[in-house]
C-alpha cells in the first residue's frame, strides 16, 4: 500500500484481547534507507540490520517525540484507520528506544 509522505499515522508494537501497545503518533516520511541515518535512529533485529547493511528503503515514521521508526519494525497505518481498529482497547504507549535496546540483547 502507498502512502503520500506527510500522511498522520500511528504505530503499533502488538495487542492483546484488551490492550494495545503503540509507539505513538506521527508523520509518514516516506520510503528512505535506515543506513543514512545515526545509529540511533536505525531499525533494531533481525529485519532492521539486514534493511541497514544491504542499503534498502524502508517505511519511514518520524514520531511526535522526533524519534524514528520504521515499517519493519511496527504495524502501522493511518491515524483514523487504526483508531478505528483499536477502539475499545486500552492503549499503552512504548518507547522505540527502550524496545529496540530489548531487541539487540535477544539477537546478540
Amino acid at each position: 500500500m502507498s502512502y503520500v509522505v506527510g500522511t498522520k499515522v500511528m504505530a503499533i508494537s502488538h495487542s492483546t484481547k484488551s490492550e494495545v501497545y503503540v509507539f505513538g503518533r506521527g508523520t509518514y516520511e516516506g520510503e528512505l534507507a535506515p543506513k543514512d541515518y545515526p545509529t540511533e535512529h536505525q531499525p533494531a533485529g533481525m529485519m532492521g540490520r539486514y534493511l541497514t547493511e544491504q542499503g534498502m528503503t524502508n517505511p519511514c515514521i518520524k514520531l511526535e517525540d522526533e524519534k524514528l521508526i520504521w515499517g519493519c519494525e511496527c504495524w502501522w497505518g493511518p491515524e483514523e484507520v487504526v483508531e478505528e481498529k483499536i477502539q475499545g482497547l486500552e492503549v499503552k504507549t512504548l518507547d522505540i528506544q527502550a524496545v529496540r535496546k530489548e531487541w539487540i540483547k535477544e539477537t546478540n
